[in-house]
């Protein structure tokens, strides 16, 4: 007997009464049963499947041919590159060839392992019913080939960063420094070390920062490699309990994939048809991180190197260490503190993905361009020397003040390189979630206000509830004056919700009125204005389904009727259950993949 997985597909609670079992499943659970689903719980079940409030397939077990094919892949690999390093470093022929042809035998291999199927299960005829709901297809030999290719490319844009981090500082060391006088090469291959006093000392020295470059260099590009990209049932899951929450107007997942179905493919990668999502794997272009590789370390060669052939004696390990304060060394350690900033946030996040790398090449090249602007300007003084090191932080705002310098006068409201609206005046956006928000093309607080919510939920990994808060505040900005705001804020009303709900309460508004008397502000115009926001009924309706609500239980009967009823907050849930039992799994040994529970913390 097979094992399957059942689905709730609704954010509701859901109870199936079959003729001898009865199964309960909490919002959007998936549940593993050791059997059909229509032979243990009947027209239940049948009926349940019919209205769309829940689903199952068969469970899926993870093939072991994609790993078997990535180890044979990873040890041709390794042997064809020992046996290349071996013959260019002393000319060893055999070890050449010993290495290509294990790289070969395991390229046969791995072809072989992926080509293998499973054996077909022939002599079973599918009903139509099957015919017009079938199981999706899983671990298909094309499929497997396609991901083993994207994953052997996506390894090597490892190898390759791991190149240009090391390559060039060493480069730029040996043959900028008095290395190149210490150790020479009578030929690539036989390398000699000229003996001298100081020989120990300045090849140690060199190492240290050879070392120390790589190390800074390949700083924000790990990140990226190494985060933990959170399981894609459980991204799957949180958004789902997120929209929920916001449209109720959508009932089951059936819904949610008939309206937001292709936006969900294009962020994630997989369908929502699915009762456990399966993600496709996709050929994205990383090239980002290896050109901000390439950047940084040029950057700090620049850094470190710019004193690096000093006069006699030679340098200590302070001074080979201690950067040259000019404007634009000082403006690239700016942009690479604002980089690794960026990069560790969306790394705790999950949230890392190439654009970010976009954002910090541009960062660090903006920063360069108005260091050199200013020393231009003004010299390499002390206060230029300090702005160079902020314009790697916050660009924009410096741009301002070297127009408001040369101008000789403050910038005023329509001014073009002024934001009327910034995302500073909002509660807790800082500069780094700032850069996280222009990503998406969010520069304003308009921009925020009327960006496409659901969209952001999908493309970022910032909290629903923290993005609800900044739309809500955003929202309230763009139709009240700024000194109305300051009123409000005073009285606690930071929001557009809050504003709605003082509205709501005759006593709150008569006090509101009698505390904000300022010119232009009408409180009930106001209210008007706002019920129209097309934004706000979504952020309401996350606002009023908080959890608080005693939760709406749907239960279909033995002879697949549908029964609706609101659960008393303070009643038993076991009371739904008239006759408990289990649905027990059987056991197999393909290890099959983790089912888990949809997070409960977010039921709508």
């Amino acid at each position: 007997m097979e094992n399957y997985l059942i689905r709730n597909q609704t954010p509701h609670e859901l109870v199936l009464e079959g003729p001898t079992a009865v199964l309960k499943l909490a919002p959007l659970q998936r549940h593993r049963i050791g059997g059909d689903p229509p032979s243990l719980l009947g027209d239940a079940a049948i009926g349940a499947r019919r209205d769309h409030v829940v689903d199952w397939e068969k469970e899926p077990v993870r093939s072991s041919r994609l790993l078997a094919a990535a180890w044979l892949a990873a040890v041709g690999i390794t042997a064809g590159s020992f046996g290349l390093a071996a013959y260019l470093l002393v000319g060893d022929a055999f070890a050449l060839w010993l290495g290509v042809g294990i790289a070969v035998a395991c390229s046969v291999a791995g072809a072989y392992v992926i080509g293998r199927g499973r054996a077909s299960s022939g002599g079973q005829h599918p009903t139509p019913q099957q015919l017009l709901d079938p199981n999706p297809p899983r671990g298909d030999a094309w499929g497997l080939m396609r991901d083993f290719l994207i994953a052997t490319s996506q390894g090597m844009v490892i190898a390759v960063l791991v190149l240009v981090a090391v390559a060039a500082p060493a480069s730029a060391i040996y043959y900028g420094t008095e290395l190149s006088s210490v150790i020479v090469f009578n030929t690539w291959r036989h390398p000699s070390l000229v003996v001298g006093p100081n020989t120990q000392y300045i090849v140690v020295a060199r190492l240290l920062q050879l070392i120390l470059l790589i190390i800074v260099s390949l700083i924000p590009a790990l990140m990226y490699f190494q985060f933990d990209r959170e399981k894609l049932s459980t991204l799957v899951d949180r958004w789902l309990h997120a929209i929920f929450r916001l449209d109720p107007s959508l009932r089951t997942v059936s819904d949610v994939d008939a309206k937001y179905g292709r936006r969900v493919e294009e962020f994630y990668g997989t369908t929502l048809e699915t009762v456990v999502p399966v993600r496709r794997k996709r050929l994205r272009d990383r090239s980002p991180v290896i050109v901000v590789t390439l950047l940084i370390a040029i950057g700090w060669i620049v850094v470190l190197l710019n004193n690096a052939r000093m006069a006699t004696p030679l340098p200590s390990f302070e001074e080979l260490f201690r950067p040259s304060p000019t404007p634009m060394t000082l403006a690239f350690l700016g942009a690479y503190f604002f980089s690794v900033q960026v990069a560790l946030r969306g790394y705790l996040r999950g949230d890392l993905k190439p654009k970010t790398y976009n954002l910090i090449i541009v960062r660090i090249i903006m920063a360069i361009i108005l260091a050199w602007a200013m020393q231009a300007l003004w010299g390499a003084n002390d206060l230029v020397l300090g702005l160079s090191f902020l314009a790697g932080i916050v660009p924009n705002t410096i741009l301002l003040r070297i127009r408001d310098r040369i101008l000789g006068r403050p910038s005023t409201e329509d001014d073009e390189l002024r934001v009327r609206s910034p995302l500073s005046k909002l509660d807790e956006v800082d500069v780094y979630e700032r850069a996280r928000l222009e990503e998406e093309g969010i520069t304003s607080i308009q921009a925020l206000a009327r960006h496409d919510l659901v969209d952001l939920i999908l493309s970022s990994r910032i909290p629903v509830p923290r993005l609800i808060d900044w739309i809500d505040q955003a929202v309230l900005h763009q139709h009240v004056p700024t000194a109305a705001l300051t009123a409000l804020r005073e009285l606690g009303i930071r929001t557009a919700t809050d504003y709605l709900q003082v509205c709501d309460n005759d006593a709150a508004l008569a006090e509101l009125k009698a505390s904000t008397k300022l010119p232009g502000f009408r409180p009930t115009l106001l209210r008007t204005v706002l019920e129209g926001d097309e934004w706000l009924s979504y952020i309401e309706n996350w606002r009023d389904h908080d959890g608080t609500k005693p939760p709406e239980t749907i239960t279909y009967d033995a002879q697949g009727q549908r029964h609706t009823r609101q659960q008393r907050k303070d009643a038993d849930p076991s009371i739904l259950i008239p006759a408990p039992s289990v649905l027990p799994a059987q056991p197999n040994g393909d290890h099959p993949e983790p089912s888990g529970r949809a997070p409960s913390g977010d039921r709508a």
